[in-house]
């Protein structure tokens, strides 16, 4: 056991340096550092790690496991939990991670993300309970005996972690130990599981026993004998007709020849009520409070502003249908990560009726998977949002959905991100649909900038604009993404798609609505999706618009871009042609015009600028302006705009992408 150690720099409780020990069953925990590597740092080095387990470490980076400078340690049927800001972090490194219970995942063949359930980790017991996921879930490494000298296996298989779970004569296990209820008002009957097992060595003799209250009713194998390592469920029933708006208390109690525990009392909390609405922050301080304290069918709304801090990050809805949505849209109402942890977290189960719907989400940060929203095994609707620069170490930048999590992404912007693979969004067995999406400026280390797909992932891919993602707009290890109406750099088969600059607003600045001359306008198809990200209807003309944004006028000048290159060489010029629309009903004036160049050098040239220049309402004014490219220009992507302005006002701009290549 190497436990409560403190270290000035890096390693709190094992430091490696150029050296390749071997570390088996052995117990890492509640060691704190000023650097990195809270459980154990790795430089130059490449331990062999099994069958231990990190709890409680904490670090600036690598709670558990820090590797630096080549260090490929291999770790075998270990569990790494509860280390702060994250269990695993390289740099110059390729850990072998196997058959390990990891929080928030890792790549590997065996490897699971799932509450160990030890048995008092605040005390330092981390010996695995009765219904840890980690037994019989490791490999065979050759270690046969554990941290306490007993032997392995002892179950089917071996465990995960320190610990062989194992325990003698009969011995009773109660999953849950607790009900807490929260029914809706007039409804009738709802329906839970009880489980009673006998994980010791000996027959178990039990039984199952209503408390008073008539609103609870138990119904199956109520009384007899277990064999050793077998179960049995127990059905409860609560009927709540005719009840009224409040909080009820009963109890079950389980009575069985375990020496140990012979009766066992389950408390059962029944709450019913009226689902309705809840503010953050006037009656709750955060976000996860609300949720937390939300029944299902509530809303949660939320005032305009920005969101930090524990409680507004690693939001999880527990599995809750519920509504969370802004007041004033995902401009106004920010969840900053602060690069401490994920915007959302979904493993509960959930579908498409848990929404989140318009905010911003940005600086998520994983170790693994899902740097701003992560879904495993779940289905939510992710609606009208906006999920920027946040980072995964593994796959899934901006959003991860793995292990059948059929999500719904509709009417978001995803840009910024970073990952090895799906900088955007990264689909690993989950056929998830996005549905008037733009994905934009993410970039992967390995594939997949905008979306990524393994596992036989089959997403479909409706009206989105994927532009300027790196290395790649779309990349399939394996599946077979359904593409259609959609605006792909690159191109990519399917019905209606296109090849095409949108045409953003001001890319550079983080605008991606549509300008006036978009060939993403009225270029969609029907999705369902009724409003833009803005909150505006759709569609707004004959066809819905492609992307995030629907185009809807400005009521003023507007800039746009007519006949442009998206390729020029060093040393030549550039030749486009750019006008301005009056798209009011009152004469407007403009006394300034340039062009700014934003990318691996920047820029702004004013190509007019004097006696103010009066528009008419519904007139176009065109000109040709000429650029010459340095010959000493960085190559490489720019985004040009075209701006207007008005008394030092920028009035409007539109902008397209440009990439400069040697010259001939």
């Amino acid at each position: 056991t190497i436990a409560g150690n403190t270290a000035s720099e890096s390693g709190g409780g094992i430091y490696c340096t150029s050296s390749s020990p071997n570390i088996t069953n052995c117990t890492i925990s509640g060691n704190t550092v000023d650097d990195s590597g809270g459980g154990i740092y790795c430089f130059q080095s490449s331990p062999t790690i099994t069958n231990c387990t990190f709890s409680g470490n904490t670090a600036i980076d690598g709670g558990g496991l820090r590797c630096s400078s080549g260090s490929d340690p291999i770790i075998t049927d270990c569990i790494l939990w509860n280390d702060s800001p994250c269990e695993i972090s390289k740099l110059n490194s390729d850990p072998e991670v196997t058959y390990s219970d990891i929080q928030g995942g890792w790549n590997g063949a065996g490897n699971i993300d799932a509450d160990p359930f030890f048995l008092d980790p605040v005390l330092g017991d981390f010996h695995l309970g009765w219904k840890s996921p980690c037994i019989d879930s490791g490999i065979n490494a050759g270690v046969y005996y554990d941290i306490d000298g007993d032997s392995r296996p002892v179950g089917h298989g071996f465990d995960m972690g320190a610990d062989e779970f194992f325990m003698e004569g009969p011995v009773v296990g109660i999953d849950p130990e607790s009900f807490v209820i929260t029914a809706k008002f007039a409804e009738h009957v709802y329906n839970e599981k009880l489980t009673i097992a006998n994980v010791g060595t000996e027959e178990l003799m039990y039984e199952a026993l209503p408390g008073n209250e008539s609103w609870l009713t138990l119904a199956g194998e109520l009384a007899g004998a277990l064999e050793p390592w077998s179960g049995v469920s127990i059905d409860l029933e609560f009927d709540i007709t005719g009840m009224e708006v409040g909080d009820y208390a009963d109890t079950i109690t389980v009575t069985s020849n375990d020496p140990y525990r012979s009766s066992i009392t389950i408390p059962v909390e029944l709450s019913i009520r009226t689902p309705g609405v809840k503010r953050v922050p006037d009656q709750y301080s955060s976000i996860q409070d609300a949720v937390d304290a939300a029944i299902p069918e509530d809303t949660i709304l939320v005032a305009a502003g920005t969101y930090a801090g524990s409680g507004n990050r690693n939001i999880d809805f527990s599995g809750k249908i519920l509504l969370l949505t802004s007041e004033d849209g995902p401009v106004a109402t920010v969840i900053d990560c602060e690069h401490a942890g994920r915007g959302f977290i979904f493993v509960s189960g959930e579908g498409p009726t848990s929404q989140v719907e318009s905010f911003t989400i940005m600086d998520g940060s994983s170790s693994s998977y899902g740097g701003g929203i992560y879904c495993r095994g779940s289905s939510p609707a992710i609606l009208n949002c906006l999920v920027s620069e946040c980072r995964a170490d593994q796959s899934g930048g901006g959003i991860f959905c793995g292990d059948a999590s059929d999500a719904i992404l509709a009417s978001c912007i995803i840009s910024g991100n970073l990952s090895d693979t799906g900088g955007g969004i990264s689909c690993d067995n989950s056929n998830t649909t996005v549905a008037n999406c733009t994905l934009v400026e993410n970039i992967a280390g390995i594939s997949g900038g905008g979306l990524y797909c393994t596992g036989s992932s089959s997403p479909l891919i409706t009206n989105c604009i994927l532009w300027s993602n790196a290395p790649d707009e779309i990349h399939v290890e394996s599946g077979d993404p359904v593409v259609a109406f959609s605006d792909v750099f690159g191109g990519w088969p399917g019905e209606g798609n296109i090849v095409s600059d949108p045409l953003f607003t001001d890319p550079a600045t983080g605008d991606f609505h549509l300008t006036v001359k978009s060939p993403c306008i009225d270029a969609g198809t029907y999705t369902g999706d009724i409003t833009d990200i803005d909150g505006e209807t759709r569609p707004n003309g004959y066809r819905f618009d492609i992307g995030a944004d629907e185009y809807y006028p400005s009521g003023g000048l507007e800039v746009f871009i007519l006949e442009f290159a998206d390729t020029v060489a060093v040393g030549e010029a550039l030749e486009y042609k750019a006008g301005i629309y009056n798209t009011g009903s009152e004469p407007l004036n403009f006394d300034e015009a340039s062009f700014r160049v934003t990318g691996p050098s920047e820029k702004e040239v004013f190509f007019y600028s004097g006696l103010p220049l009066q528009v008419k309402p519904g007139e176009f004014i065109q000109t040709i302006q000429y650029a010459t490219v340095s010959e000493c220009a960085p190559l490489g992507t720019y985004i040009f705009t075209v701006n207007a302005y008005g008394q030092g006002t920028r009035l409007s701009s539109a902008a397209f992408y440009l990439e400069v290549v040697p010259g001939p």
